[in-house]
């Protein structure tokens, strides 16, 4: 595999955040110091709304808007399960939902509308909004046979689990026995592929600084994983914004979100299982 330190075309990919201009200075904030701002809160940049249909309308999101930028957060959990009673799925909440009150209170704190003190506390209460759309009832998928596994973390280093949480949803809603590292080191993560075998191993990165050692993961992975077909898949904003880059460090594939990374998870697993079984 190249070593991405010595990679020309990778350094050349990676974004130059250089020193702006006046006149560029909005395109700053919504660029780089809001993004910033919620990953240090463990929100990550979501990318623009999916383009199929959600049961979430814009009410919706400018009502939970509201909510999370109070100081007292009693109403959120009812929020969730009065908009689960009319219809709207957990996975809708997970991938519509949070995104879409993350953008709107993103533009609101741009636009003056809010200041920084309500920005911390709002994020922090969208952290609570996940945990509690996480434990709403779902109709979990139920294996007959032993139920597949996956190991999912941060790559070392990334303190930001946000996304990593919301997978860890979708997998064992599908089935998935998942074991996640909300924080971890790349000691743990290969001495639990050394012991155990997973069909998948997930990796998010949130911007540049961590790419070389998401290269490193991913390779060490692959080598000490007792699983020898493993499937690596890796998700977050860079890999969102460059997913040719998951090609140059060794990844099978890049997730764009919860839903994407379990339809990718029962194709690498199943696609092992095949190779396997002609072996």
């Amino acid at each position: 595999m190249a070593d991405l330190a010595y990679n020309q075309g990778f350094r050349a990919s990676v974004p130059s955040y250089g020193a702006q201009t006046s006149s560029a200075l909005p395109g700053v904030i919504t660029g780089e110091i809001l993004p910033h701002l919620m990953r240090s809160h463990g929100i990550p940049v979501i990318p623009p709304p999916r383009s199929y249909s959600s049961t979430v309308s814009q009410e919706d999101v400018e009502y939970v808007c509201s909510l999370i930028a109070t100081s007292e957060s009693i109403h959120l959990s009812p929020a969730v399960t009065t908009l689960h009673s009319r219809g709207v799925s957990a996975d809708d909440m997970m991938l519509d939902l949070l995104p879409a009150v993350a953008r709107l209170f993103g533009q609101r704190w741009v636009s003056d509308e809010t200041d920084f003190a309500s920005v911390t506390i709002a994020l922090g209460h969208l952290q609570q909004l996940r945990r509690d759309i996480s434990s709403l009832p779902g109709q979990s998928f139920m294996p007959i046979n032993a139920p597949r596994r996956a190991i999912l973390a941060p790559v070392p280093g990334e303190q930001h689990n946000f996304g990593i949480m919301i997978v860890d949803h979708f997998l064992h809603q599908a089935g998935w026995d998942v074991k996640t590292l909300p924080l971890s080191n790349l000691d743990e993560i290969v001495n639990l592929v050394a012991q155990d075998s997973f069909e998948i191993a997930g990796l998010s990165v949130s911007c540049d600084a961590y790419l070389l050692q998401l290269e490193k993961a991913v390779a060490t992975v692959r080598r000490a994983s007792k699983n020898r077909d493993i499937g690596i898949i890796v998700g977050g904003r860079l890999m969102l914004e460059r997913p040719e880059m998951a090609r140059l460090i060794g990844a099978d594939a890049v997730a764009v979100d919860g839903r994407d990374a379990v339809r990718l998870a029962e194709q690498l697993a199943g696609r092992a299982l095949r190779v396997q079984s002609t072996a």
